[in-house]
């Protein structure tokens, strides 16, 4: 039942080709207590599953294609997320040379000093449903996240930084293919969202927006800037909303008042970043093909606490004895996440 209660996060579903791994400082039955530890014990390909703790693990370094899911965030703030509340909280880690088709979902980053809190280096990672956040004041102005390479996909997850530095950015010329989509990124402290040098090219598109951001290269749709500046140079910049004149006049929604878009007023982190349900609302089917704007929007909306695409355990409840004849009675909900 222990193990149940602290350590099942979610389901095991997933093809049985690559081999799986479980990773608790706790303990919990788990065969590693560190993230490196099991990416050293992986084949290229395996899944490494990160379980909720009270204590943070140290960050990890790969050089090899894994899966490392974590069970997501703000798992207190939202509705049946999981039933154990704890995240996983990783310090600084990164994505070396050899880890091309990577995939980290559900973990959340935070650190601290002049740490950036992913460094991605290897063409063709996929960062989704995880959050960020890094605090500092430190001189040289690192990132949360930041990205060397082509092909990577920034999808779903929600980025803040505090103090000097970046919240999102591209950091190596020529880097192309990137996809950032339907993602929180704020600069707490009113400095640089987003930026990315002249020389790449980006989709950039449903994702909600405060902090000063710059684009080049880019197609720009469907987003919401709640508040700070933007931007561009040879981009293309329709379908966008936003509090004040950031985005150009043609094409665009300016000096939206934000009360008529979300419940700035919900609790939930990430939640009052919903579309409030009203025809009135400007969002809604203003985007590029008539889609809603901002991170809830389109295809691949943004996912509450970033729950990775595996069924969860949301409630789980045992009596802590029982008898040979009621047995041990307990009552179990799982729900799927896309």
């Amino acid at each position: 039942m222990t193990f149940i209660m602290l350590s099942a996060f979610f389901l095991f579903a997933i093809t049985t080709q690559a081999a799986r791994h479980r990773v608790n400082n706790q303990g919990m039955g788990a065969q590693f207590s560190t993230i490196n530890a099991a990416i050293g014990a992986a084949s290229a390909g395996d899944t490494i599953y990160v379980e909720g703790s009270p204590v943070s693990y140290n960050g990890f370094s790969a050089s090899k294609k894994v899966i490392i899911i974590g069970p997501g965030y703000f798992l207190a703030n939202n509705p049946e997320t999981q039933a154990n509340l704890y995240s996983a909280t990783v310090s600084n880690s990164t994505f070396n040379n050899g880890s091309s088709g990577s995939v980290v979902m559900g973990l959340k980053f935070y650190t601290g000093g002049f740490y950036t809190c992913l460094d991605v280096n290897d063409d063709s990672i996929t960062v989704k449903r995880n959050s960020f956040y890094l605090s500092s004041t430190h001189s040289d102005n690192q990132p949360a996240l930041r990205v060397y390479s082509s092909k990577t996909i920034i999808s779903q997850n929600y980025i803040e930084r505090v103090g000097n530095g970046y919240a999102l950015k591209i950091e190596s010329n020529n880097c192309t293919g990137i996809i950032i989509n339907n993602n929180y990124i704020c600069h707490v402290s009113g400095g640089t969202a987003f930026s990315n040098p002249a020389s790449t090219s980006i989709n950039f598109t449903h994702n909600v927006l405060s902090g000063s951001v710059s684009v080049n290269n880019a197609n720009v749709f469907n987003n919401i800037m709640i508040s700070g500046s933007f931007g561009h140079t040879n981009s293309v910049v329709n379908n966008n909303i936003c509090n004040g004149t950031q985005f150009p006049v043609t094409g665009n929604l300016q000096n939206v008042d934000m009360n008529l878009v979300f419940d700035l007023t919900d609790p939930s982190p990430d939640g009052k970043y919903r579309l409030i349900d009203d025809i009135t609302n400007p969002a809604i089917g203003y985007g590029a093909l008539s889609a809603d704007c901002g991170m809830f929007g389109g295809s691949d909306p943004y996912k509450l606490s970033g729950i990775p695409a595996v069924p969860a355990i949301y409630f789980f409840y045992a009596p802590v004895s029982g008898s040979a004849n009621s047995n041990l009675p307990s009552n179990i909900k799982i729900k799927s996440h896309d």
